[in-house]
């Protein structure tokens, strides 16, 4: 059965064995220490964790050409990180399954428990990028068009435009399957035949759920704050901004609690008002974004990571890069 917790989608969080697995920046992925962030395996042999179940860690592998289908492996998540089995996903050849998120596409595989089994579901969205649509000219109430010049000073008149704000709306493509894996021998059977529409376009989110709670009843400050809930639920985080002081990026307080009995686990003070996050063992966890920033004159560049914090002291105990599969094009020369 499934004993991890998924903080973030390529991020498999294991409190029983102590472990996590992340995608790691130089592609693979490995299996760190909780207590201490030490590397225990390192697999080249997949490279997005996502779900674990039975012991072992279903993942997502790259495949060295595009075509018709999408490679699962199963590692042994408590040993060396070696292959028990694989799978194969079958979608259509149009689709691109690669696993970084590109402007024009992006390839989603996610996993959830059933019982021995594992249920995969795998969303594909495709937008084609294009300029802005010129409409009408905008002009005040009771005004002319302006007239349009030629050459030589000869004015010409507005030529009628026909607007469409409809077909001038983006669509982007949304395709959607599902099927059933069988962890231990690889099997791979479809459950719901693959569905596409056009939808609106989207853009994609931090796993988080903010909602309304209900304060309790020791809760004195902030007057007005965010509500999110942990990765295994267990906890609510009320965020609020302090005062930064005049520093170059604003500071948050983070002040944690238990669901169930609303008892306060612990403050600390964080650089974001909130990320997919997971306490156990007086610990944080918490996947952080990446930002840069000017510490004494010199510019500090902080990859996507996963971190621990003591939650006491607040004092961050360790880190590890993550693979970012948000792919941003570099600008034109």
């Amino acid at each position: 059965m499934a004993s991890g917790i998924n903080l973030s989608p390529g991020v498999v969080i294991d409190f029983e064995s102590g472990r996590a697995f992340l995608m790691a920046p130089e592609g693979g992925v490995t299996a760190v220490a909780l207590s201490s962030g030490g590397m225990l395996w390192h697999s080249d042999e997949a490279e997005k964790p996502l779900l674990l179940t039975d012991g072992l860690l279903v993942s997502q592998a790259d495949l060295p050409t595009s075509g018709n289908e999408v490679l699962v492996r199963m590692l042994r998540a408590g040993e060396d990180g070696g292959v028990e089995s694989e799978g194969r996903l079958p979608v259509s050849p149009s689709i691109n399954t690669a696993l970084d998120l590109t402007p024009e596409s992006s390839f989603t595989l996610t996993a959830s428990p059933l019982e021995h089994d594992a249920i995969l579901n795998w969303e594909f969205r495709e937008r084609h990028l294009r300029g802005l649509v010129s409409g009408p000219d905008e002009v005040l109430p009771g005004e002319d068009l302006p007239e349009v010049e030629q050459a030589g000073g000869l004015a010409m008149e507005e030529p009628a435009v026909s607007f469409d704000v409809a077909a001038a709306e983006p669509r982007e493509l949304l395709v959607r399957g599902q099927a059933r894996l069988s962890p231990r021998f690889g099997n791979v059977s479809e459950m719901v035949e693959p569905s596409s529409e056009f939808t609106l376009p989207t853009v994609p989110q931090l796993s988080a759920s903010m909602f309304d709670a209900a304060l309790p009843a020791d809760f004195e400050t902030p007057e007005n704050p965010n509500f999110f809930e942990s990765a295994d639920r267990a906890h609510l985080l009320y965020s609020s901004p302090l005062d930064d002081e005049g520093d170059s990026l604003p500071t948050y307080r983070w002040e944690i609690r238990s669901r169930e009995t609303s008892e306060l686990v612990g403050v600390l003070h964080m650089r974001v008002g909130f990320a997919p996050f997971v306490v156990r063992n007086n610990h944080l966890f918490v996947e952080l974004q990446p930002f840069v920033q000017v510490m004494n004159e010199q510019i500090d560049e902080q990859p996507l990571q996963l971190c621990a914090y003591d939650i006491n002291s607040g004092d961050q105990v360790w880190s590890q890069p993550l693979r970012d599969i948000y792919f941003v094009p570099a600008p034109p020369p």
